[in-house]
């Protein structure tokens, strides 16, 4: 990569990012869509809390701090299945 991921293509600062995220032990995600137009950076997908949802932020600004970051990803509950819900393979 180079100095200044401002220099590549859209296509692989968004790759660059989605790998960000995908090794930051707070996260692995893998499932956040990432798109770059200019020094702006919108992020979609899902995550289970707000403070995952605060961490994709602050792991994008910190590699791309002169971005601006739109941040539109969606806090989804995923509740526990209760015992007759979980299916036992064998």
């Amino acid at each position: 990569m180079t100095d200044d991921p401002v220099e590549e293509p859209p296509q692989y600062v968004a790759a660059h990012v989605r790998d960000w995220l995908a090794d930051d032990e707070r996260l692995a995600s893998l499932d956040i869509r990432v798109r770059i137009m200019g020094r702006k950076v919108f992020l979609s997908g899902t995550v289970a809390t707000d403070a995952r949802r605060g961490i994709v932020t602050d792991v994008v600004a910190v590699h791309l701090p002169d971005h601006e970051i739109h941040n539109e990803i969606v806090v989804v509950d995923y509740p526990e299945a209760s015992p007759s819900e979980v299916e036992t393979l064998t």
